[in-house]
């Protein structure tokens, strides 16, 4: 087993993981007062962590909205608009908030602070405030539950069956668990020395972009994504060019619930493509959608960080993006 140093996790990332059944339970409890009237088209706009959210939103509430998520600084035509940025203080969101006044659209903005509070609370536009403090990335729930409840409250009885679900998965994540699944992963990634391409179809999807995110910022590392059935259409192509063993570790992620042609194509891609190559599959956990979901978030956010602690790096840090606002900011 590659040994992990915990005391380069500095800003204690490991220690917010471990709050997740709580930060759950409270981003529920937020949209509590939102009470407002969505049609079933809408956009959400945001960057980074703030868009992931959207993204779960869509596909988890795909038979019910029709969510768009625009990552930019302008807005196709619509009637609603999500703005979401954890900080407040986007770049492309703002432009967004602006173009959708503009547009006379309905707005509901969801940050913890900064510009984006500062116009909702000036142009009296529905604010959803959401506790600062956190990296946007670990701030997830936050971007997520709270809109959920606002468009689809019955799930309120299943939230203390995650809370508790997950909670109890915590149990095997911890740094201290004897079996620990996570650990063993990040031990996979590592050892392979490879870059991870990461799939997923239908629900996991928004999951595997997620996770290739989450080894982006955490690990320090990089990592791509693409979907089933998509990925049938171009890269597979990409895969039989060549050998890629050696630099490039397929990973896919599954759930019950998969389209059962989607779980036949995953099944061809692997007898024709990496019948001869180290690949790695990662099966949800779960009851409900919700579950599976949230699991797969959970386990793959454990995954990043203790491959960020196996590489050498306090998984928090993104000094980079930083200097890039910074710099952007001068311009």
């Amino acid at each position: 087993m590659v040994k992990i140093d915990r005391s380069l996790d500095r800003s204690g990332m490991l220690e917010t993981l471990a709050k997740l059944p709580f930060i759950i339970k409270d981003a529920w409890e937020l949209g509590k007062g939102a009470k407002l009237d969505i049609p079933k088209n809408l956009v959400i706009v945001g960057m980074g962590g703030s868009a992931i959210g959207g993204e779960l939103l869509a596909i988890f509430l795909e038979n019910k909205y029709n969510i768009k998520v625009v990552r930019g600084y302008g807005i196709p035509p619509t009637k609603f608009v999500v703005t979401s940025s954890y900080s407040g203080n986007t770049e492309e969101t703002l432009t967004a908030f602006e173009m959708a006044k503009a547009s006379n659209c309905k707005i509901l903005a969801i940050t913890s602070d900064g510009k984006l509070w500062g116009k909702a609370k000036s142009s009296n536009i529905p604010l959803i405030k959401i506790p600062h403090g956190y990296q946007p990335r670990v701030a997830l729930p936050y971007l997520f539950f709270p809109l959920l409840r606002v468009l689809a409250q019955e799930y309120d009885k299943e939230i203390p069956k995650l809370c508790e679900f997950i909670y109890l998965q915590h149990q095997n994540f911890d740094p201290n668990a004897t079996n620990n699944p996570p650990l063993k992963l990040a031990q996979e990634i590592y050892l392979s020395g490879k870059t991870p391409i990461i799939y997923g179809s239908g629900l996991y999807a928004p999951v595997a972009h997620r996770f290739k995110t989450q080894l982006n910022e955490n690990s320090k590392c990089l990592a791509y994504w693409d979907s089933f059935p998509e990925m049938n259409h171009n890269d597979t192509v990409g895969w039989s060019g060549e050998e890629h063993g050696d630099r490039y570790l397929p990973i896919l992620l599954r759930y019950k619930g998969e389209h059962p042609r989607v779980t036949k194509r995953i099944e061809l891609t692997k007898s024709l493509l990496w019948k001869k190559q180290k690949m790695i599959e990662v099966w949800s956990r779960g009851k409900t959608s919700l579950q599976q979901l949230y699991w797969g978030i959970c386990f793959l956010d454990y995954v990043s960080v203790y491959l960020a602690l196996m590489r050498g790096f306090d998984p928090t840090p993104v000094d980079i993006i930083t200097k890039l606002k910074e710099a952007l900011a001068k311009e």
